[in-house]
């Protein structure tokens, strides 16, 4: 009987593992699966670089990462996909966000964050290289543009890219970066460039201005 019951143990034990190893990932909440769908409505894919986000778990997808405790988006990683178009605001409502990169892509038109939409768990935006380039008599021109002054609700913010792109700064930012006295906090490791690549913040500590 004994040796019945320690083999009975032995078989839930291996149920047990079967099991755990063998259940379904979890999966996202269907709101957040949802606002990636209109995020690539929004956007051209001539290279069909998201074939993969179909179904009901937005986890699966490439360039999709989630938290493994609660399902929810905690990662975007689009750099290189040549993706077209504008940015759909709706990328703004995954509030639990920390990784975004949509670098070296071809978008157009402003990465503005709403007042009342803060991304408060980001820690890493790269937008470098993310828009368009059109060629004029006045050289490379970015059709893609980045509002500074939308970004300081980014609290979390600890990396910051904004290399080749078109930068429009607000008032507050502008005293941000050329006084001691921060009012917005800035990120520890940040590189912002303007349309005709001059650096105008690198790295971290104090802010350091092209010539």
């Amino acid at each position: 009987m004994e040796a019945m019951f320690s083999c009975g143990r032995v078989a839930f034990a291996i149920i047990t593992i079967l099991c755990c190893f063998t259940s379904p990932a979890i999966a996202c909440p269907f709101r957040e699966r949802n606002l990636l769908l209109d995020f690539k409505v929004a956007i051209v894919d001539d290279y069909n670089t998201l074939s993969s986000w179909h179904g009901f778990n937005c986890c699966t997808w490439r360039g999709v990462s989630c938290n493994l405790h609660t399902g929810h988006v905690s990662g975007l990683d689009l750099s290189g996909y040549n993706l077209e178009g504008n940015i759909s605001s709706s990328l703004f409502q995954l509030v639990q966000l920390e990784h975004l990169d949509l670098s070296h892509n071809l978008f157009k038109g402003k990465f503005s964050l709403p007042h009342n939409r803060q991304l408060k768990s980001l820690t890493f935006l790269d937008l470098s290289f993310a828009g368009n380039v059109n060629e004029s008599s006045l050289g490379s021109v970015s059709e893609f543009y980045v509002s500074l002054e939308s970004l300081s609700n980014l609290v979390s913010l600890e990396y910051l890219s904004l290399a080749a792109v078109n930068i429009s700064a607000g008032k507050e930012w502008g005293e941000a970066i050329g006084t001691s006295s921060k009012p917005y906090p800035l990120p520890r490791n940040y590189a912002l460039f303007g349309a005709d690549q001059r650096t105008i913040l690198v790295d971290s500590g104090p802010a350091i201005h092209s010539p």
